[in-house]
């Protein structure tokens, strides 16, 4: 009854009108993220935003291949893990083909809460932080020369059915990727990217599979580009990345709606302070530092899924296969995973984020109407199937 009690009296320090501290520092995204099996959390380490589209990380289930764009926190079946870059010392010679020749980073240096900054093997630094829409990494190579940044389209954490990569020019490509598998169930969403960096590559090429090609274009599987950059005094190259379930053109309007340019500083502070504000919805006073990471990194969690799918223009690809458009000042959700939320995340977001939890409750009725019925773990715009029972009408009606 105490500990009830004590939590009761955590959960009311709800304080709307108290000043916000900064909280991101007590977010430990390192927890959870170690070991296999049922001893893990298959938690991510990288930057994401508050319910934000992009999660830039380390995939837990491929972290040789570098930093996905998307990926589920908590899921215990490998998944998405879409478009992974990787920056390296030095040319490359031959095709990275599947990307799984490489070594994961060396040392993490920062991991927070809208932050990670690493240690590759090769002594490149690397460090991600996210918008609602966009990714954003800087890379400060180590090489004396030459560096590479090689992009995976048809690549992802387990495998893609179809892909497709376009150079655009010297400093920006475009594509998409589809499917996956999640818990051995194909799940066959269709995924498009935009990237662009700070300044223009020496020369850039693609590859599929195990042949590498001087040409722009490349698809199929194991496929993706490459672009080589004097690093011998700049050692400096920015990176940024955007995705739409919809088009290559609403995934620039995601990048172009950020207003941001290409400094690293400004895409930080506007994760800091969307995290701040989210996580301040609860404020903890302790002398125990260990008790308020453990408190804040749990909510942290609790925040990432379910994530906006919808693009800034409002559309998004429904569950039909059909491009819809959210109404007015709404935002559409997917990654339920139901069975694992609706006695408890599920009321937690609608007392703290009312207006979110109405959205993603909406979304779910619009997800019924466009398959035919309730699911019970979307991904993208796909009803897995996994887990039991018949959760997403609890979820609702505990959530209103």
């Amino acid at each position: 009854m105490k500990n009830i009690l004590l939590f009761l009296v955590l959960i009311f320090l709800v304080i709307n009108n108290a000043k916000g501290q900064d909280l991101t520092g007590y977010v430990d995204t390192q927890i959870g993220s170690k070991d296999n099996g049922l001893e893990s959390g298959y938690t991510f380490i990288g930057a994401t935003y508050p319910f934000g589209m992009i999660q830039f990380t380390p995939s837990f289930f491929s972290p040789n291949k570098g930093f996905v764009v998307t990926q589920l926190n908590g899921a215990g079946c490998s998944n998405m893990g879409n478009f992974p870059v990787l920056p390296i010392s030095g040319e490359i010679e031959k095709s990275p083909n599947q990307m799984d020749k490489y070594d994961k980073y060396e040392s993490i240096k920062t991991s927070k809460a809208g932050l990670l900054s690493v240690i590759m093997k090769d002594g490149t630094e690397a460090k991600l932080t996210t918008t609602k829409r966009t990714g954003f990494a800087q890379f400060k190579f180590n090489s004396k020369n030459k560096s590479s940044i090689i992009i995976g389209s048809g690549i992802n954490s387990n495998e893609v059915s179809d892909a497709k990569v376009i150079i655009t020019s010297n400093k920006t490509a475009e594509g998409f990727a589809i499917g996956g598998d999640f818990c051995g169930t194909e799940t066959k969403y269709k995924i498009y990217f935009f990237v662009e960096f700070d300044r223009p590559a020496e020369k850039q090429f693609t590859w599929q599979e195990d042949k590498i090609s001087s040409g722009l274009q490349a698809s199929g599987k194991n496929s993706g580009a490459s672009f080589v950059f004097d690093t011998k005094k700049e050692k400096y190259v920015n990176y940024k990345i955007s995705i739409s379930y919809v088009s290559v053109e609403n995934a620039k309007l995601n990048m172009k709606s950020d207003g941001l340019g290409f400094d690293f500083d400004s895409y930080l502070n506007e994760n800091q302070i969307a995290w701040n504000k989210a996580l301040n919805k609860i404020q903890v006073e302790s002398v125990n530092r260990d008790k308020k990471v453990q408190f804040y990194s749990s909510l942290y969690r609790s925040l990432i899924h379910p994530n906006i799918v919808n693009d800034v223009n409002g559309e998004y690809m429904g569950a039909d296969f059909k491009v819809k458009k959210v109404q007015k000042d709404c935002e559409q959700y997917s990654s339920f995973s139901v069975w694992d939320t609706y006695r408890t995340q599920g009321q937690l977001l609608a007392w703290l984020f009312p207006k979110k939890s109405s959205d993603m409750m909406q979304s779910l009725v619009d997800f019924a109407e466009q398959a035919g019925g309730y699911g019970r773990w979307i991904l993208a715009n796909i009803e897995t199937g996994i887990m039991q029972g018949d959760p997403t009408p609890i979820l609702i009606a505990s959530s209103y």
